[in-house]
């Protein structure tokens, strides 16, 4: 079977000093590379530490970095030899097939790569059988693999191997094909999208290795390496090829909160032609490829200003132009072919490919006058032997097809699509395949959110077809010629808008949108205009509404019409239920049941605790009225203000006990939190058929079944997207009290919108249903309570970082922690580090001593840092001279009770890096055993990516469900929720010991939040392409770690962190329970400003659930102003208040300066709100706004200011009229609002 020309994809990993032969310069930064499981295993950063930056080809065999065996170096013109032994050889059981296995040398020459197409290599584990042979025809024997003694599913005899190998590499053409270049996993993106990182010509295709034997026997078992060198164009100049320059892009977007990275990534268009090491790459996706590159360079060239890549595009054109030609018209035929049933439909039509093209490979003939042969049963242009006639009633169908369904084909053979895609819509019927003829990018709108997606980009090929394939022109039915096209402006404006949904906003300003259009990677370039889009607006609306924004501006924004559909289902739900109470009205002794459902103090306790204590019953006595009395209701509080608590008590009343009451949970840590008969959302809303497993979508099902409930409480709602709140609602029937309970000043949801932000501020601007808790009681370690109350600094610092007024009537608290000497308060410690190598060091102390102080207050503290590590986990008993633990099921109770917290997974200090640390130096032993067993295997091998042995800790990163009939718990329970939210934290629980049974060790892991037994799997069940996807727990990073709690946190903190925002500070400080450990890198001070406004993630999200937003562009970012106090001139304030001031001050052209120091004789510093200067008569004037002075701590705090104003002799300008310096004070009115007549009346007086 002659296959046509394609490309190549090859995995590399991530490097810092641009591939070029050296090792890493900072290998302790580089995070990114342990995403490959084969450095993972065995990346030692210490040892490359000690040879950072040297050449690797001049290394001794036993100094070389695993990152070789991955094409780290291919940009290197130095040849590497490297010794390897097949992994099968170690193993004594296995000597009769690999016994005589030498270690050999393999060999990596200069500008090359090492390819392996691991998806070629696998095989059937029932019959050793090969889908790839059995797909291309291969004389691949299944008899000849070896039968071990144990699962496996990689092809081992050296001849299959072979057939297999040679026919991946033959339509691998030398100058011909191009070789994609990306990695897995990079710096600073989070992303599991594959990532491009260059693009050249392959030049040459090297030999397989054979391995090396002892003594080879006639009847001897052989194999060869899978790898095989093939050569490539890039080189220094990047006159044939070149590499992004992500290394500068780096560099000079460091400590720019700017810049958001990942708009300079050149993402992957083709998950699985970039994944499993290497693959083909069909000339669609090489052409997507190349765009993006493009796209992404031209980008970073208006960063990088002195950098010239203007060789880069020219050649990126010439190799687009010679793409379409290698295309053809109809690269989905074969695909379509199968779709008929006509077997072997894909390699006919490679033939036909080759049959219709001059020597020159230019297209002469049409490809379908062969389609017609064929099935008018003339099959002789095919090669003899090659394939079956096609059956008569293949050839009776196909004649009995219409003409538009005859077109409808050829539309899609136009289209580079898999027999997925294609089976999909095949057998559509008549109506809706004239509906794709008279608009193809339906493919695309009606598949986007299904899980299998025709991209648009798919279509776009096979209506704007470019150079040679232009030689049959496309066909009058597609009717689109026009590049603004109003079919292809709405289909690109839906897939803007999905990527914006995504990414949290629910809506683009109209600008936004425009300028998202100019982005698009596209030939020709789809760039509407906004006088475009309103001539069109009518053909948009049935996918997309265009809305007033400013009415006085003519401003417009534009959003998914779906998304108004989830709009109208919360806005409509929330707005009439508020306008509504509970009838009859519920009206009980509220403290009463308080005071009965919560034990009081002891009357000898301290007087502060007991008169908290009083606060805290009052305000929940008030809360516990209005969530009974409400038909919708928010409760908000921050951890440890009794949520739980309180929702337990209502939960107690008759009058809810009475119906059925449904608990929701996003997580499975908030679902345990509830009790035993909480779900999370996709449990519940799998059985309501509104959530898809397959793609992670919740979704609006008028059509499917309502559940009744009369009460309704959804935990943790800051982490719910707008599509999961319409979804329960559209689920939900009879309810007549549903609360929505959270902390709406932690991080946003990850997708659409911030629902639970936008309920609370709507139900508090209506002054209805919503309960607030304030009051924080956190248990002291040793549960005793002290004569004082204690400040919890933790607490305050926390605050800082969210929306609270504790930064004006406060101390400065960066300063009074730079004052203490120690760093260090009884609930949070600060220690700094400067580096990577500076940050394992204090990880690994850190660790030590804060699981000491555990282990100390339990009593169970030993002398050995590895021990304690384990008994911090659940360990039970050490083993064999203590070199590891024994770990059970009920250890899985103890896991959380310390937690590592990091912004990112990549980078020196991202959770892959910190993880492996951890790993390495306190389980090194049992994960040593784990890989060498000695001579009888106690444990499971290491699996995934992590290399997750007996007793790590483990998260599960993905909702599965395990409802299948060989799925197990250890030990039996019937009553096991058969699902793993993505989140929940468990443990690896053996099975340890002698395994003398036919069937494969088990696999069990135990998760904290379903005690009592564990799930049982299959170390095959771990890897690329898998279900499951655990990933080493020890760090996890913030936004995993939102819904959960922990004893004591430790946060790491690096400086500069593109996503560093002042929600994930609040939502970082509020995971522990007794303590937290800041590792900062530099100054704890300089994270001062992520205290404003100006780094609120929430305060960027635009959407407009309740009500338009009040979008203002500020350094190239929207602020929705209201949830940031933004003034006229974009400073960034702390209440609304102050911004009325502002505002009024730059509308009368008067300057001022917002909260500059001013320090008196004695060095004590304050900050006015406003300094403003009267030119005219040389006066300044402080100007104070005095919010909230019903409060004792802020009215204290202002006294203190006060008295420094007068210890300066300022008084008001009332007072001394004549005065250099004088101060203005003005007050909140007792609604706490402002009264904007008194700032006129001052401003007149005082200004003009």
């Amino acid at each position: 079977m002659d296959i046509p020309v394609q490309h190549l994809s090859v995995r590399i990993p991530w490097h810092d000093s641009a591939w070029n032969g050296r090792v890493c310069s900072h290998p302790r930064e580089n995070g990114s590379c342990a995403f490959l499981p084969r450095i993972s295993e065995n990346k030692d950063p210490d040892f490359e530490n000690e040879i950072a930056g040297q050449w690797i080809h001049e290394l001794a065999q036993d100094r070389l970095p695993p990152c070789v065996a991955e094409k780290v170096h291919f940009m290197s013109a130095h040849t590497i030899e490297r010794k390897v032994k097949h992994p099968y050889s170690y193993n004594p059981n296995n000597a009769a097939f690999y016994g005589h296995y030498r270690e050999t040398a393999l060999r990596y020459p200069g500008y090359s790569f090492s390819v392996i197409p691991y998806s070629w290599m696998q095989k059937n584990r029932e019959d050793n059988t090969s889908k790839k042979a059995i797909e291309f025809g291969l004389r691949y024997d299944p008899q000849k693999e070896p039968s071990l003694g144990f699962e496996n599913t990689w092809v081992q005899h050296i001849d299959n191997q072979r057939a297999l190998l040679d026919k991946f590499a033959s339509p691998i053409v030398p100058n011909e094909s191009l070789v994609f270049i990306y990695a897995k996993n990079i710096p600073f993106v989070e992303s599991t999208s594959r990532v491009l990182i260059g693009v050249g010509y392959v030049t040459e295709i090297g030999s397989l290795t054979e391995y090396e034997y002892g003594e080879l026997l006639p009847e001897s078992f052989r194999s060869t390496l899978w790898e095989r060198p093939v050569f490539h164009s890039i080189r220094e100049g990047y006159a044939n090829g070149f590499l992004l320059p992500y290394q500068d892009f780096f560099t000079a977007a460091a400590g720019n909160p700017e810049i958001s990275v990942s708009e300079y990534i050149a993402f992957a268009p083709s998950f699985e032609e970039f994944s499993y090491g290497s693959e083909w790459v069909s000339n669609d996706s090489a052409i997507e490829c190349l765009l993006l590159l493009a796209e992404k360079l031209k980008k970073m060239a208006s960063f990088l200003l002195f950098n010239d890549y203007s060789g880069q595009l020219e050649w990126i054109d010439k190799e687009i132009s010679r793409l379409w030609k290698l295309r053809g018209p109809y690269p989905g035929l074969g695909k379509v072919l199968e779709g008929l049933k006509v077997q072997g439909g894909q390699g006919i039509a490679w033939e036909i490919d080759h049959l219709v093209r001059d020597s020159e490979m230019k297209v002469v003939q049409n490809p379908l006058d062969y389609v017609r042969k064929l099935f008018d049963g003339d099959s002789s242009f095919l090669r003899l032997n090659r394939y079956p006639i096609v059956s008569e009633t293949v050839k009776a169908t196909y004649k009995a097809l219409s003409h538009e369904e005859k077109d409808f084909l050829e539309m899609l053979s136009r289209m580079n699509l898999s027999s997925g895609q294609v089976n999909s819509v095949i057998d559509a019927k008549e109506h809706e395949q004239r509906e794709y003829i008279k608009n193809p990018y339906l493919l695309y709108e009606k598949s986007r959110l299904e899980e299998m997606v025709f991209d648009i980009s798919i279509i776009d090929k096979a209506v704007f077809t470019q150079g040679e394939s232009g030689l049959l022109p496309v066909p009058q039915y597609f009717d689109i010629s026009d590049p603004l096209d109003q079919r292809r402006i709405r289909a690109y404006g839906i897939k803007i808008l999905e990527q914006a949904c995504l990414d949290g906003h629910t809506l683009l300003a109209d600008e936004q949108l425009v300028t998202r259009f100019d982005e698009q990677p596209v030939k020709p370039a789809c760039n509407p205009s906004l006088r475009n889009l309103k001539a069109v607006e009518e053909f948009l609306a049935g996918e997309i509404q265009r809305c007033t924004l400013d009415q006085d501006s003519s401003s417009y924004y534009f959003k998914l019409t779906r998304m108004t559909e989830i709009k109208q289902k919360i806005s409509g739900f929330v707005s009439k239920r508020i306008r509504r109470y509970i009838n009859p009205s519920i009206v009980l002794d509220w403290k009463g049941i308080i005071d009965m459902a919560i034990e009081r103090p002891d009357a000898g306790l301290p007087k502060w605790h007991i008169e908290k204590d009083l606060k805290a019953r009052s305000e929940k006595a008030a809360a516990l009225e209005v969530l009974s009395n409400s038909k919708v209701s928010v409760l908000i509080g921050p951890a440890g203000t009794g949520k739980t608590t309180l929702l337990k008590v209502l939960c107690d009343q008759p009058f809810i006990k009475s119906g059925a009451v449904l608990k929701l949970a996003p997580t499975g840590k908030a679902r345990v939190k509830m009790g035993k008969d909480a779900k999370t959302l996709a449990q519940f809303l799998i059985r309501a058929d509104r959530y898809n497993p397959a793609t992670g979508r919740y979704h609006l099902n008028p059509k499917a079944e309502q559940q009744h409930y009369e009460t309704v409480i959804i935990d943790e709602s800051s982490m719910l997207t707008e599509e999961q709140v319409a979804a329960v609602l559209d689920a939900l029937t009879g309810v007549e009290r549903l609360i929505f309970v959270g902390d709406y000043r932690q991080l946003p949801p990850i997708g659409a919108g911030r629902p639970f932000a936008d309920i609370v501020e709507y139900l508090r601007s209506q002054g209805k249903g919503t309960a607030e808790l304030d009051v924080i009681f956190r248990q002291s370690e040793n549960g005793e309570i002290p004569q004082q109350e204690p400040d919890r600094l933790d607490i305050r610092l926390a605050k800082w970082f969210s929306d609270d007024e504790i930064k004006k009537n406060d101390n400065d608290i960066f300063k009074e922690i730079a004052e203490n000497s120690s760093c260090e308060w009884d609930n949070i410690r600060f220690v700094e580090w400067q580096s990577p190598q500076h940050l394992r060091d204090m990880i690994i102390e850190v660790t030590n001593s804060e699981i000491r102080n555990l282990l100390t207050v339990e009593g169970i503290e030993t002398d050995s840092d590895r021990l304690n590590f384990d008994f911090s986990l659940g360990g039970t008993k050490p083993y064999e001279n203590n070199d590891w633990m024994a770990f059970d099921i009920e250890s899985a109770k103890k896991i959380e009770n310390w937690q590592i917290i990091s912004p990112l997974r990549t980078t020196g200090y991202g959770t892959k890096a910190v993880n492996q640390i951890i790993q390495d130096y306190f389980r090194g032993n049992t994960k040593e055993k784990a890989i060498n067993p000695g001579w009888q295997r106690k444990m499971n091998k290491p699996v995934g990516d992590d290399m997750i042995v007996y007793g790590d800790k483990v998260i599960n990163t993905r909702n599965i469900r395990l409802d299948k009939h060989w799925h197990k718990t250890y030990p039996k329970n019937d009553e096991a929720l058969k699902y793993i939210a993505n989140g929940e934290i468990g443990i690896h629980v053996g099975k340890y010991g002698k395994w003398g049974y036919e069937s494969p060790r088990p696999l069990n892991i135990a998760f904290s939040s379903q005690p009592g037994y564990a799930y049982q799997f299959q170390e095959s069940d771990f890897g690329e392409g898998k279900d499951l996807n655990l990933e080493l727990a020890y760090t996890i990073t913030v936004h995993k770690s939102q819904g959960s709690g922990f004893n004591t946190v430790l946060f790491i903190l690096p400086n500069p962190c593109p996503i560093l925002s002042r929600e994930l500070f609040y939502t970082a400080l509020t995971r522990q329970e007794s303590r937290v450990v800041i590792l900062h890198q530099g100054d704890f001070k300089d994270y001062r400003k992520y205290t404003t406004g100006e780094y609120s993630e929430s305060g960027r999200r635009l959407t407009d659930l309740f009500e338009v937003p009040k979008l203002k562009e500020i350094k190239k970012k929207y602020y929705d102003s209201r949830y940031v106090q933004v003034s006229e001139k974009g400073e960034f304030m702390i209440s609304k208040s102050e911004v009325i001031i502002a505002d009024k001050l730059y509308h009368n052209d008067i300057q001022y300066v917002y909260e500059s120091a001013v320090t008196d004789d004695r060095g004590i510093m304050i900050h006015p709100d406003f300094i403003v200067e009267d030119k005219d008569s040389g006066i300044v004037y402080y100007w104070e706004h005095l919010g909230m002075l019903t409060d004792d701590g802020y009215r204290s705090k202002w006294q203190r200011k006060k008295e420094w104003y007068e210890r300066a002799g300022i008084v008001e300008y009332t007072t001394n009229p004549q005065a250099d310096i004088q101060l203005i004070l003005t007050r909140d009115k007792p609604d706490g609002g402002i009264d904007s007549q008194e700032i006129k009346e001052i401003i007149d007086r005082l200004f003009k």
